[in-house]
């Protein structure tokens, strides 16, 4: 995406959010592992929250960037904010 289209990107954060969460619950291998919250301002979607492994904070990721590119939601960039408790 070039500074243009970043200066006069317009995102709908609130479908952005929406998108991830379901995503999120929906992924068998993310079920019961932590507490994972999302928010988006500006295209740009934070993951933000605790994960007992570093395979399940990339997985979140991961579900994360998927849900939105597969169905064409414009975005930023992803920002995984999610630390590793044990």
């Amino acid at each position: 995406m070039g500074l243009l289209d970043k200066f006069f990107a317009k995102y709908d954060d609130a479908k952005l959010v929406r998108q991830v969460e379901l995503a999120l619950v929906e992924d068998p291998r993310l079920k019961n592992v932590g507490d994972i919250n999302v928010v988006s301002e500006n295209g740009v979607i934070q993951l933000i929250g605790h994960v007992p492994q570093g395979a399940t904070k990339d997985r979140a990721e991961t579900i994360a960037v998927q849900s939105v590119s597969a169905i064409g939601l414009k975005y930023d960039h992803v920002e995984n904010r999610l630390e590793i408790v044990k």
